[in-house]
């Protein structure tokens, strides 16, 4: 089986798919598929920079925005 060639994603792409999943309730695997991303590097990502906690955080503001 041939090695799958990396593929260079942008600091600038990475904030519009981490914003995505924060803002959406599309799931990792969903974002790898979309954004064509190995699986595993997606969990890397949102692991190190919190994205399940940041997402709860903004369902939070929301919820409470909406409650005002």
């Amino acid at each position: 089986m041939a090695a799958r060639k990396s593929q260079y994603i942008s600091p600038a792409m990475w904030e519009a798919i981490r914003n995505e999943y924060i803002t959406s309730d599309i799931s990792t695997r969903d974002i790898a598929k979309k954004y064509g991303i190995c699986v595993a590097t997606v969990y890397k990502h949102s692991g190190k920079e919190k994205w399940v906690e940041r997402r709860i955080e903004h369902e939070r503001t929301v919820n409470e925005a909406v409650e005002q």
